[in-house]
Order: structure tokens, then sequence, then C-alpha cells
């Protein structure tokens, strides 16, 4: 049984590029060579409901069973959109999809300041990507203030989960 390496990068921390550089780099031609599990095949493996105060991530179960295969060497994936994940019922449904696939499983986190990511995330909402719902649209550089802000820019409480 194989491990796995899940990297959950904030938005903005470069994720894209890592999947990319990861993507061409691990091709298996030994099966004790690493692999590269590509947990946007399909579809994304999670999703973003409502908005504002209401705004969360939700696991894909389903699609997270089918592409967290277990595999016979170390196995590496990455997705910036279980950076969302804050509710414990949806980190256990992850746990318990890949802790009886793998040996070990180890998390990185990439993390970014967070006025830089606020910042960032400003742009996104011109793109109405998932930011917008969440921060909501209005015309400062950095969004006014609100309480469920603290759902994913406290990263200590994320930690904690």
């Amino acid at each position: 049984m194989g491990d796995l390496i899940l990297h959950i990068g904030s938005h903005k921390t470069g994720t894209t590029s890592i999947q990319k550089a990861l993507r061409t780099a691990l091709k298996q031609t030994d099966r004790n060579d690493p692999v590269y599990i590509n947990v946007r095949q399909n579809g994304r493996m999670t999703n973003t409901a409502d908005e504002g105060p209401a705004f969360r991530g939700v696991l894909r179960v389903k699609h997270a069973e089918n592409v967290l295969t277990p595999q016979k060497a170390t196995a590496i994936t990455s997705d910036e959109g279980m950076f969302w994940l804050n509710d414990s019922e949806d980190i256990r449904a992850l746990r318990d999809i890949v802790v009886p696939r793998f040996g070990h499983v180890k998390i990185l986190c990439y993390l970014r300041r967070q006025d830089l990511l606020a910042s960032s995330h400003r742009r996104q909402v011109i793109g109405n990507k998932p930011a917008s719902r969440f921060y909501g649209v209005n015309d400062t550089p950095l969004p006014v203030y609100q309480p469920h802000f603290q759902s994913y820019f406290d990263y200590a409480a994320k930690l904690n989960l």
C-alpha cells in the first residue's frame, strides 16, 4: 500500500503551477515511481455552495472515492478547492476515504499572507469565481471585513479541524 501526499494550497499560492508540474514530471515508468492523482479529472473533488456567511466548501464524496484510488507507490495530489472545506463532517469524510486506502497520509498546506490573498481574491470577483460569492461584490481594493471571513483566513483554526 502506497502513501499519499495531499497538497492543499490556499488560493493564489501557485497551486495550479504545482499541479501542472506534477502532471508533467510524474510519468510512472517503474512501479516504485511516485504517481500523480489528478483529482480534477472529470470534474472537481470539491464544490462551493451558497454565498456570504452561508458560503461553504463541499466535498464531492463520490468523486473523491473515484479519484483517490489506492496506489502501490507514493501518490501525490493537489487541489486548492480543499482549502474552502471548513465543515468537520467533510474533513472526516475525506479522512475516511484516504486512511484505509493509503499507508501514510501527509498533508501539505501552502499559505499566503491574508492581505495578499484577499487582494488576489478581489481580482477573481470580476471573473465571477467562488470568491465573489464569499466576499460579495464592492468597489474597494480589499473586501470590507465581515465575520464569516474568519472561516477562510483563520489558518490556525483550519489546521485544528
